[in-house]
């Protein structure tokens, strides 16, 4: 054939190739299947007519150049991509690929529009990827405990069932708005993450006040939460769409560093709501990341394959549900652990559905609670004269006060040399213990002289002006918000009669009644909340600081009448947080132990002045309300009762005292005996506790307890605890689940050795003759 033969068939073919595209019909799928499952394309060397290829070449509109949406991650495809989607035809002169040399047809484009058609198919692999980070940091979390073999396999189900529901949650919001409007994903993120950061912030009841002591602890939170929620999640989702692999890989990585790391070095947060927080935060950063490097893949999982996975990941899934009828106990091993135990509280929930607890999953029913009796007036204290020889007594309470921060229990820093002085010439006790894991609890059974449990409370909402009655809270205005609920001493007689304080004994018995009492801003240690009944001067004016107690403790001391005793109450508020500096006392850096430490020195430097204001013959008791605990970036007390937090210091000095060391356990509750005991009135006493200036038997058992509530009157955390010298067992009431602390074992993670049966029966006899928490909501 000549060239001038080939040019005129060249023209002939391309004329009748031409086609309008205004004329074009639209391509339909079942079309484009066919085409690319098999059917024969016709060349210029194939058997089939002109008009045959005119058809099939209209099937497909000519390529169109992509939008700048196409171009954008996630939401498109490349402009390469779309040509080659859209290029069906083989080049002329090249032979026929057969259907198993051709590209998947379910290439990365027609995916991504399959995925925009069909949402929920979309969403799957979201959901699996949150199910796949929940196994491995349910896993992970197992691992680190030393759990056993069916431990771990168990804590890897429940959190298979967690990360399920956690993604089918995140995918319910995040996969219908990802898909459509792709450009505003960081923004929403942003948001998200900025009210995720005020909930952060406001949960604690931060927003009140922003002035005084605590003003500059208040505006770093209400900046740096939303602030930080912000930024968080409008990097994260910026990093998660850029479709890097290094980006991914990265993000992947450190969020289950971080969930790995967390519990033993980061996360002591004051309150619930900032743990969980912290806990959950990697959660979706690991699995957005996982699921992006799931996307680079170029083609799916082959179908048999997929199946399998899915059968596995439902197995997993609904395996938790075969231990529904776990009686309780059996499931202590998985509650101990952090993330699996929100699986079990979020299943325990869902069966409870009449608000009496629920009875799967270990869970237990709470009673039916009865009507209060009728209020009835509460009788005094019988009056007793005191013998002519009944010594005064000083009552020293220090807030927060480690045991092993003192020197006389062995601290090698100077921190207590006037402490340690009065322990010389008293007499030590190794196991002291608080009656409470936090002021509220643990002050008003010292002062009764019983556990916490066998008290009669009431419910009270704090505001940012004070503790209001239920009734109260409806009529609020604007200007005020409730922040959280506490429990008072009730001695109106309207749930029984509670034990009468120390200080009202003593003035039956004809003693002066004194207190100082620096409350640090906690309104519940104001007149009015039980603390003050029997005391005949109640100073509870703001203090500055330690040396104004000592100065007015001095003081009252001064002003009693001579010749009659006294008992005077003085509490000291600075080892609490916030810290400050003081000239006289030791600077021992600026890490948060050092400047403890320093606020202790500071706090022991005022008690020798008030113990230079009072002779030998005096009573003098030293303990503390409670503890702390302590991590790298803050600490904390109240949210559980191991040494840290319950461990105080005991001493007891003065006439009828047997000096010396003593190992047996004590607690708040022998003040009272002591003290009785002491003047000659132990007949007014309850029985509860043992006389602290003698022997004691071997194999004391001592009670603690600690609780909160949330603003709506909802327990946050309720556990109780039995004691002896050796170990601690104690119960998560919630989550009903025990654990055991050696005594000794201060670390922020302590081990857990298996509970003493003696204390496990000591605990549940205390809670079964437990008086119920009021029930009062707002």
């Amino acid at each position: 054939m000549t060239a001038r033969d080939r040019d005129a068939e060249g023209r002939e073919r391309v004329a009748g190739e031409t086609h309008d595209d205004d004329a074009t019909p639209a391509v339909t799928a079942s079309t484009l299947d066919t085409s690319l499952d098999g059917a024969s394309v016709p060349t210029s060397e194939g058997t089939s007519d002109a008009g045959d290829r005119a058809s099939a070449r209209t099937l497909l509109p000519p390529p169109a150049e992509p939008s700048a949406d196409d171009l954008e991650p996630g939401s498109g495809v490349e402009r390469a991509d779309a040509l080659d989607a859209c290029e069906i035809s083989e080049p002329s002169g090249t032979p026929s690929m057969s259907p198993s040399e051709r590209p998947s047809r379910l290439s990365i484009p027609e995916r991504e529009t399959y995925f925009e058609l069909h949402e929920p198919l979309a969403a799957a692999p979201l959901i699996g990827c949150f199910a796949a980070i929940g196994t491995a940091i349910c896993a992970a979390d197992a691992l680190a405990a030393g759990s056993s073999l069916g431990e771990l396999a168990l804590a890897t189900t429940f959190g298979t069932l967690l990360g399920t529901f956690v993604g089918a949650f995140v995918a319910a919001w995040t996969v219908p708005f990802a898909l459509r409007w792709p450009r505003l994903a960081p923004w929403l993120s942003a948001f998200v993450g900025g009210l995720l950061g005020v909930f952060f912030a406001g949960a604690p009841g931060m927003f009140e006040p922003l002035v005084g002591p605590h003003g500059r602890l208040v505006w770093a939170a209400v900046v740096v939460g939303p602030l930080g929620g912000a930024v968080c999640g409008f990097v994260l989702s910026r990093a998660v769409r850029s479709r890097s692999m290094i980006s991914s890989t990265v993000l992947l990585g450190a969020a289950l560093a971080f969930a790995f790391v967390e519990p033993r070095f980061v996360a002591l947060s004051p309150y619930p709501t900032a743990e969980w927080l912290i806990r959950l935060a990697p959660w979706a950063a690991a699995a957005l990341a996982l699921h992006e490097l799931r996307r680079k893949r170029s083609r799916p999982l082959p179908p048999k394959l997929r199946w399998a996975l899915f059968a596995v990941w439902a197995a997993m899934a609904l395996v938790p549900l075969t231990r529904a009828t776990a009686a309780p106990g059996e499931l202590d091993g998985v509650l101990a652990l952090r993330h699996p135990q929100l699986a079990i509280r979020l299943l325990r929930a869902a069966t409870d559905l009449d608000g009496r607890g629920s009875a799967y999953f270990g869970g237990r029913r709470r009673e039916v609670l009865v009507p209060p009796p009728a209020p009835r007036p509460c009788a005094p204290p019988p009056l007793v004269s005191a013998p002519e020889n009944a010594p005064s007594v000083l009552l020293v309470t220090i807030d927060t006060l480690r045991v092993d921060h003192v020197g006389a229990y062995g601290y090698d820093r100077p921190t207590t040399a006037r402490l340690d002085a009065l322990a010389e010439r008293g007499r030590l006790f190794e196991r002291g213990y608080s009656a409470g894991g936090w002021t509220n609890v643990a002050l008003p059974a010292l002062h009764r002289g019983a556990p916490a449990r066998s008290l009669r409370w009431r419910r009270l909402f704090a505001t940012n002006e004070g503790l209001l009655e239920p009734e109260e809270i409806p009529s609020l205005g604007p200007e005020r918000r409730v922040k959280f609920a506490t429990l008072v001493l009730d001695d109106s007689g309207t749930a029984g009669c509670n034990p009468p304080s120390l200080a009202a004994q003593l003035a039956a018995a004809g003693y002066q009644t004194a207190a100082v009492v620096d409350t640090g801003g906690n309104a519940f240690l104001l007149p009015g909340f039980g603390l003050d009944v029997g005391f005949e001067s109640y100073d509870t004016e703001p203090f500055d600081d330690d040396a104004e107690v000592a100065r007015r403790a001095v003081a009252m001391i001064q002003r009693f009448e001579p010749g009659r005793p006294f008992f005077l109450w003085a509490h000291f508020y600075g080892p609490h947080a916030p810290d400050d500096r003081h000239a006289d006392a030791p600077d021992f850096g600026d890490g948060a132990i050092d400047r403890y430490d320093h606020e202790i020195a500071h706090t022991d430097v005022q008690l020798g002045r008030l113990f230079e204001a009072t002779s030998e013959d005096v009573l003098t008791i030293v303990t503390a309300d409670h503890g702390e605990l302590f991590g790298p970036l803050t600490r904390a007390h109240g949210n559980d009762l191991r040494p840290a937090t319950v461990r105080v210091p005991f001493i007891v000095a003065g006439p009828g005292v047997t000096p010396g060391r003593e190992g047996a356990a004590v607690g708040h509750v022998d003040i009272v005996p002591t003290v009785l005991a002491a003047v000659g009135a132990a007949e007014m006493g309850t029985g509860v506790g043992a006389d602290l200036r003698g022997a004691l038997p071997g194999g004391r058992v001592v009670l603690t307890d600690t609780w909160r509530f949330d603003a709506r009157g909802r327990p946050t955390l309720d556990h109780a605890a039995a004691a002896d010298a050796t170990q601690i067992v104690a119960r998560d009431l919630i989550l009903q689940i025990d654990r055991a602390y050696g005594a000794n074992d201060f670390a922020r993670v302590p081990a857990a050795p298996a509970p003493r049966p003696a204390l496990h029966q000591a605990l549940e006899a205390y809670l079964a003759a437990a008086h119920p928490f009021p029930r009062t909501r707002r």
